[in-house]
């Protein structure tokens, strides 16, 4: 039976929190490691393939990145291929879901085109794929074929059909129809494989003719498919205790798929849960593997993720049929003081005075501390003492107390009070917080015979499931006796203890800057890393402030430690700590010992009483996850025809605020029904709320790199009236598909339509390292335009003479906004998008610098009244097919084509799409081609 480990990835303190809500949140947040639902590797001839499995790609640019499954019942799926990308991929971590007898649709993340997508499902759970075509390119009955985008039953023969046995024509086909899973099958989990071919219906791959799936860039993944019915069984197995609902009536006998169940655990008198025993899935008495299919998986849920003995399941584990068993032990203690209550008084002195050393090997790495006392309970407590266990730890003591057994205590649940539990073999349980002893009934905690006394503790395991977080640590030298309170005896025998505080942190740590009018960097002009190693090395901070005459206002302090918005202490446990930088010379250093957790460094710069700049514009984005933009300062961009809008929606699943940043998102279309497009991407803009002319602007962004990423931080006129380019456009920053650069351009009549793109230089790019949050500043006045990335210049554009100004040179002397989206490309720069990939960029915050006494159209301390937008501002975009033209009133709207005929008359208030014929048009004024 294999064993599913889960670690928690939410805050400790919600264990202690009183409300319900938390200890959802944490058993919700279950990340699995190891979770194989095709974990026991197939024989030789399960499943097989035409290549070796290791087998890297050979060809140029085709790669499989993702695979999806979207049906009625389940709703829209999607998986990643795990990295780096070999030609066959097996998805372990995960499955697909769906019903019997539902209408599927898959869905290939393919990079590439001139490919063929079919899909196959072992219905017989037999190992094998049986696929193959009737002469008519029909699926034979039972087949394990589901669905294809173009096959031909003969080889090269040009004749092809796809899945619905429609004779196929255009071969250049990659997604496959819609098929219906077959309603006979029944409940468990099956083998799905995914492949990326030419033409051939063989399930291992076309072999090598000239066309081989190597050779043409295809791929093959697996990935289990879980169907299921709408309801599954709910057992309950609960030996010396009950588990009941919150309201203690019995549990349900069947329970929802996908559902959550909140349950609650009472032990019976004089025993303590253990944990929670989880088998889900399907067939619960059956085989655990089919064909190197898991059917289910066993689940265990330690006590100490509990409170009040109340557990919600998540629905991810509601998976199927569920067993669940309530695990008691008996307690072999009563000491339920909280508090980390003593059996004697804390004052209590020693005879003799003790002096020794306690060491710590955590991982190998040694730490000591001195224990110098002459009382038998010894404090080390205070904030130095901290230690780091990731994973396995050894205590032991160097000048040890003779005739005394050793004795080590965890507070798990932080609840105040150590308990001990023991299995029937005498060793720490599960959820025992007595986690190591170096004798107690004849033997050690690793279940080594001990005789008499011993001092030497056994390494224990630091549970992977065990929240970060600070706990409180207790060594004992005592008679035997597991109480942690210590026996009666323990100062007459000149015993000890030591309660010390265990900082359990295990991976890369989020580094946040919380800043006001400025910035930090790191040094040259780099951007800082945004996650950090627990006690790695010193990181140098340079303070930038955003503005000439802003200072930093008092110190830079760092928040540093676990749970930084929960309480600072768990039962008097401090669990993160505030430590003050020293600046000199604008730097400041963050020692590695701050780097125990996560990071926050607050820095507040302020304009000085002879500043001639200040703060017009800023959105921090700070507001509750989830919440949209503030419509004060912000609107939706409207969808056009142009690369960058033409999948734009007004969704809130694409535009958020989330954890103090602006998430703009492209998401595959969850929803084709009503609008029939792909993808839908997010974009948001100050046009009508918020415009300036002349300043500094700046945005921090992280965006994460993938073949198609187009997003950007760009600024339009509000008055469009011209068209576009005329207008003038400042993109501030750009990047797009895997590349680390930034780009930075300006567009006009002069740079677009007369091609002066080098008189002066309009477009520069650096290389910038898209893992790390970037500051893109622009710096903008009647003269120049300049471009910063972390503070320096990348490019400069001036303004010409006037002959050029005239030609439309320098059109950057009027009120622009700011436009903040994410988008994605379609081969004209930017790649293609990956239609099945989600991409996301993150606005941490945007800022306009004014000089007092400059013009904007938005109302802030110190700045005039807000000004409407101009009734004549109009955009005007030309698209395939036609044009989209955009009013901020009610306007009337004529279209000329080349021979001065008028073939278009009308109002357009806010947005009218208008059908053309290719060809050359005067929209409103604008000159317009349309393709």
């Amino acid at each position: 039976m294999a064993i599913i480990s889960i670690v928690s990835i939410v805050s400790i303190a919600s264990i202690a929190s009183n409300n319900l809500k938390y200890m959802k949140s944490i058993i919700s947040s279950i990340v699995f490691l190891g979770l194989s639902l095709f974990a026991v590797p197939a024989i030789a001839e399960d499943y097989p393939i035409v290549f070796d499995r290791s087998q890297d790609y050979t060809h140029a640019s085709r790669r499989l990145n993702s695979i999806s499954l979207n049906g009625s019942a389940d709703g829209a799926q999607t998986h990643q291929l795990p990295t780096p990308l070999k030609v066959y991929s097996a998805i372990r971590e995960a499955s697909f879901s769906a019903k019997a007898g539902e209408t599927l649709t898959s869905l290939f993340g393919f990079s590439g085109t001139w490919m063929n997508g079919f899909v196959y499902l072992d219905r017989g759970q037999d190992g094998v794929f049986d696929a193959t075509l009737n002469a008519d390119g029909t699926i034979p009955e039972g087949s394990d074929i589901m669905a294809f985008s173009y096959a031909e039953p003969v080889l090269n023969s040009g004749e092809g059909y796809n899945s619905k046995g429609e004779r196929v024509h255009d071969s250049n086909v990659l997604n496959p129809p819609s098929f219906v899973l077959p309603a006979d099958l029944k409940p468990g989990f099956y083998m799905m494989r995914y492949k990326i071919d030419w033409a051939s219906i063989d399930p291992a791959g076309r072999a090598e003719d000239g066309n081989g799936i190597l050779r043409n860039g295809g791929a093959i993944c697996d990935i289990a498919l879980n169907v299921h019915k709408a309801e599954g069984s709910l057992e309950v197995v609960a030996e010396h205790g009950a588990v009941t609902t919150l309201q203690g009536e019995p549990l349900p006998e069947t329970i929802a798929f996908g559902t959550d169940l909140t349950v609650k655990v009472a032990p019976a008198e004089g025993y303590a849960l253990d944990m929670i025993r989880l088998r889900h899935g399907h067939e619960l008495a059956g085989p655990e593997f089919v064909h190197g299919v898991a059917q289910y998986h066993t689940t265990e849920i330690p006590a100490y993720l509990m409170k009040d003995n109340q557990l919600t399941i998540p629905a991810a584990l509601v998976d199927g049929d569920v067993r669940l068993e309530a695990v008691f032990v008996k307690k072999t203690t009563t000491d339920d003081a909280p508090g980390y209550a003593l059996a004697f008084d804390a004052e209590a002195p020693l005879s003799t005075p003790y002096a020794g050393t306690l060491i710590f090997l955590v991982d190998g790495a040694q730490q000591k501390v001195a224990l110098n006392s002459d009382k038998a309970y010894v404090d080390l407590t205070a904030d130095h003492c901290s230690f780091y266990a990731p994973t396995t730890m050894t205590v032991r003591v160097a000048d040890a107390l003779e005739g005394l057994n050793y004795y080590l205590y965890i507070d798990y649940n932080n609840d105040g009070v150590f308990t001990p539990m023991f299995t029937d073999e005498g060793l720490p349980s599960l959820s025992s917080e007595l986690v190591s002893f170096s004798a107690h009934q004849g033997k050690n905690s690793a279940g080594e015979k001990v005789e008499g006394a011993n001092k030497n503790l056994p390494a224990f395991q630091v549970p992977q499931l065990l929240p970060e977080g600070v706990y409180r640590m207790r060594l004992k030298a005592d008679v035997e006796n597991a109480s942690p309170l210590g026996s009666s005896e323990l100062l007459a025998q000149g015993g000890v203890v030591v309660d010390a505080l265990l900082n359990i942190t295990r991976t890369e740590k989020r580094l946040v800057l919380h800043t006001t009018n400025g910035n930090l960097f790191a040094p040259d002009h780099q951007a800082l890393p945004t996650m950090v190693t627990p006690l790695g090395e010193n990181l140098k901070l340079v303070l930038a402030a955003a503005a000439p005459g802003f200072e930093l206002e008092g110190d830079v302090v760092v928040k540093h430690g676990h749970h930084l918005d929960q309480e600072q202490y768990s039962n008097g446990n401090k669990q993160w700590h505030l430590t003050t930088l020293a600046v000199n010379n604008g730097e400041a250093l963050l020692p590695a010992t701050c780097l125990n957790g996560d990071v926050e460094v607050y820095a507040n710069f302020v304009a000085g009483a002879d500043s001639e700049w200040e703060l017009v514009f800023s959105d921090e984005f700070n507001a509750p996850d989830f919440s949209q933009p503030t419509s004060e300062k912000w609107m939706r961009c409207q969808r056009y025809g142009a690369t960058w809008n033409r999948w734009l929606s007004d969704s809130e699943e694409v535009i958020y605020e989330q954890g103090g940043d602006l998430v703009a998102r492209a998401i595959p279309n969850p929803d084709r029904s009503t609008d029939n497009v792909p993808m839908i991407t997010g974009g948001i803009k100050s046009y009508g709320k918020f415009g300036f002319t002349y300043g500094i602007v700046e945005g921090r962004i992280l965006s994460n790199p993938w073949t198609g990423n187009f997003p950007a931080f760009w600024m339009m006129p509000e008055d469009q009236s011209e068209g576009w380019p005329n207008c003038g456009e400042i993109d501030i920053w750009e990047t797009i598909d895997t590349q680390h650069r930034s780009w930075h351009t300006v567009h006009s009549n002069w740079t677009y339509n007369l091609g002066n793109t080098g008189n002066p230089t309009s477009s520069f790019n650096v290389a910038v390292d898209l893992s790390r949050y970037h500051t893109y500043r622009l710096e903008w006045d009647a003269k120049t335009l300049v471009w910063y990335v972390d503070g320096k210049e990348v490019g400069r554009y001036t303004r010409g003479n006037t002959a050029n100004v005239k030609k439309g040179q320098w059109p950057f002397n009027k009120h622009f906004h700011l436009i903040l989206n994410q988008s994605v490309g379609n081969g004209s720069w930017a790649a293609p998008a990956d239609e099945s990939h989600t991409y996301e960029t993150r606005f941490d915050w945007v800022r306009v610098y004014q000089k007092k006494g400059m013009k904007n159209t938005k109302e802030t301390v110190g700045i005039e009244a807000a000004e409407v937008a101009p009734a004549n501002a109009l955009e005007v975009v030309p698209h395939k097919g036609g044009v989209a033209v955009l009013t901020a009133n009610p306007k009337p709207v004529m279209i000329y084509n080349a021979s001065g005929l008028k073939v278009f008359s009308g109002d357009v208030d806010g947005q009218r799409n208008i059908p053309l014929p290719s060809g050359v048009y005067i929209v409103a004024g604008h000159k317009v081609v349309v393709s």
